[in-house]
């Protein structure tokens, strides 16, 4: 998880710098809000909670854009399931996931009727789709295993991911930022992990 952070952090000092020569927008994101696991993932976890922050780039005159992403996902875990403890994972129900995401976007600008003499202050709001592949650190409990007594349980395990996530938002200026809402998916590529972050944040 600390590699996951300092690569993002990486990312954010750098791409600025790169992108102002060429003439093309950088912006950051923050955001947060809750995340609904899915399918085989909400057997064992309720709805979490997490955080995000990110660096965009759109080349000049471009609708199409590109996002580098990092989020934690936290879980508390249901009681559902026999916990079986052991190894150097904590003996804990809570689960996470850690991802570090590279994202395409395309933005549209909705439909605005202004009328004659009037002017449009801050901009437009904006609908757009994004997806892309990412890298994901997870401790979950996803694979059964047999205890002493023959009862079968199942430990939370820590390991890595690849995976692919798609979803879309609405972006609405304010003032110098904007304020953005967004849904997106994220798919594992084991383990039946899949979960749904719906955030709330600012761009600026």
């Amino acid at each position: 998880m600390n590699r996951l952070a300092m690569a993002v952090l990486a990312v954010a000092a750098c791409v600025p710098a790169g992108v102002r020569a060429q003439g093309a927008r950088a912006e950051f994101n923050f955001g947060a809000g809750a995340t609904v696991p899915s399918g085989q993932f909400s057997d064992h976890n309720p709805m979490g909670y997490h955080v995000t922050a990110g660096v965009g780039v759109t080349p000049p005159g471009s609708s199409l854009g590109f996002r580098v992403e990092g989020l934690y996902d936290a879980f508390n875990g249901r009681d559902n399931y026999v916990l079986v403890c052991g190894g150097s994972d904590p003996c804990s129900r809570q689960s996470y996931a850690a991802g570090l995401t590279f994202n395409l976007k395309f933005e549209g600008m909705l439909p605005y009727n202004e009328r004659p003499g009037e002017r449009r202050r801050g901009g437009r709001s904006t609908l757009y789709v994004i997806g892309g592949y990412g890298i994901y650190d997870v401790r979950a409990a996803t694979q059964p295993v047999f205890t002493p007594a023959g009862v079968v349980g199942y430990a939370n395990r820590t390991r890595a991911y690849g995976g692919f996530n798609v979803g879309g938002g609405l972006r609405v200026p304010a003032g110098t930022a904007s304020i953005y809402v967004e849904a997106r998916l994220h798919t594992l590529s084991q383990d039946g992990i899949r979960f749904v972050p719906i955030t709330l944040g600012v761009i600026f």
